[in-house]
């Protein structure tokens, strides 16, 4: 790499724009392909704020063996529930983990791969690499012939690759202390949640409750966390604490978005969220380590590596987002109806997104566990 963290220009292989958890699995991957590689973020500390209730699947756990992962609550189930009492239990093997702590580490494991790491470092991407300005106003230019844009649901990386914004609805959570105990997430849909769900999330000696909404349908986040916690009070000990707000943006548009000429699109960037779930770590971890392998190929001379990844993304994931897609729209028609028919399509929407869901027993011994 010519310059260093300090210089008016950096030149590298691969620019990663965004350090979360598909941008950093993203850069760790083509550092250890042996790309000179350079992670920019825009937030002073990478994972502050945490804008995730934070589950974690079995399965994208087991991808993570070179981080020790913050466990704070082990999950077996997901109970999803509507109008009348009416519950869809699902097989949903994982873990709540803390994921600020778990952002800060496989961003740590990037620069401990080789990687330039680069906080409060807001980036402007182009065909080229990208402007940058630095927490004290200080620019810095870095020129690079892949850039993978890891920068979330709004990514400046997507809108210069030619990408419109998603459609996203707005989120907001709460983490209470003591919490309700269990091992079970559970989902609320229920009509006063227009465009999104409720959530009871258990998170070891704490719980997070939390709600998504269309901003404009007519009800806020914060009036409609405050219904859930309403309907949650009864399993919650009196004297409870509140122990940190939280918000952000959940993309629901469902259409893959793989990036276009030099920039390669992962995680939420690519469009990658599920439209009806809002799950969103497992697809950013996988699509990362593959977009991170594809950049490393470009940058020593693969011409086809970018398109490849483009082209496995969207057979990857883009059909299964298609349908969610189609039952978000489902749901969404029904919920002004009655009650039994916005039920019945809840059901049919979550018993889709399930069948996709890991099965299988989880080894616990297997994982780099560390509970916190």
């Amino acid at each position: 790499m010519s310059g260093t963290a300090g210089s008016a220009t950096i030149d590298c292989d691969v620019l990663v724009v965004g350090a979360g958890p598909a941008g950093s699995v993203a850069a760790r991957e083509a550092a250890v392909a042996g790309a000179r590689v350079v992670l920019v973020d825009r937030r002073p500390r990478v994972g502050k704020p945490a804008r995730c209730a934070g589950f974690l699947p079995a399965a994208a756990a087991r991808k993570l063996e070179f981080v020790q992962l913050p466990v704070l609550q082990q999950i077996e189930t997901m109970e999803v529930r509507t109008p009348g009492g009416s519950r869809l239990r699902l097989n949903s093997p994982g873990f709540i983990v803390e994921r600020e702590l778990l952002d800060r580490r496989l961003a740590a494991a990037a620069a401990d791969a080789g990687a330039l790491l680069i906080t409060g470092c807001r980036a402007r991407p182009d065909g080229a690499g990208a402007d940058c300005r630095r927490a004290g106003g200080e620019g810095l230019r870095i020129d690079a012939p892949v850039i993978v844009g890891a920068d979330g649901p709004l990514s400046p990386t997507a809108l210069a690759a030619g990408f419109k914004r998603q459609k996203c609805v707005r989120a907001a959570q709460v983490t209470l202390d003591p919490g309700g105990g269990g091992r079970a997430l559970e989902i609320f849909h229920e009509p006063v949640f227009s465009g999104g769900y409720g959530w009871f999330f258990p998170a070891g000696d704490s719980c997070r409750v939390g709600v998504a909404v269309d901003g404009a349908s007519g009800i806020t986040a914060p009036e409609a966390i405050k219904y859930l916690l309403g309907r949650v009070s009864g399993r919650l000990p009196r004297g409870r604490r509140l122990l940190a707000t939280t918000g952000g943006l959940v993309p629901v548009s469902g259409k893959v978005s793989p990036g276009r000429g030099n920039i390669i699109l992962a995680g939420d960037a690519a469009g990658l969220c599920h439209p009806l779930t809002g799950a969103g770590i497992a697809a950013a971890l996988e699509s990362g380590a593959m977009a991170g392998a594809a950049a490393a190929g470009a940058a020593a001379g693969d011409t086809g590596a970018l398109e490849r990844y483009r082209r496995e993304l969207a057979e990857i994931y883009g059909s299964a987002l298609e349908r969610a897609r189609e039952r978000r729209k489902e749901i969404e028609s029904s919920r002004r109806l009655d009650a039994l028919t916005f039920s019945l399509a809840v059901r049919r929407g979550w018993a889709l997104a399930g069948k996709g869901a890991e099965r299988e027993r989880h080894d616990l011994n297997a994982l780099n566990l560390e509970n916190v």
